[in-house]
């Protein structure tokens, strides 16, 4: 599944609230395209979907990430979105 992040700023603490989440889902670098969206490619556990993984990822980054990065809704934050393999 893939997750879209919007860029809200891009400062130091965006890039650092982005790099706590992809230590933590265990992805690579994350950086965001022209339009200030950032792709996550993220598989279910056991004990969470996707979106929620994301969720639980920014939110372990810190209590302030929404004022640096929008996640979208859980029913939209995927749509639209293809991945090839």
């Amino acid at each position: 599944m893939v997750i879209r992040l919007i860029l809200i700023r891009d400062d130091a603490r965006t890039r650092t609230i982005l790099a706590d989440v992809a230590r933590r889902l265990e992805v690579g670098t994350l950086e965001p395209d022209g339009r200030g969206d950032i792709q996550i490619t993220v598989e279910p556990s056991p004990e969470a979907d996707g979106w929620n993984r994301v969720r639980r990822a920014l939110d372990a980054a810190g209590d302030d990430w929404w004022q640096y990065i929008h996640l979208p809704r859980h029913a939209s934050a995927a749509r639209g979105w293809i991945t090839s393999t």
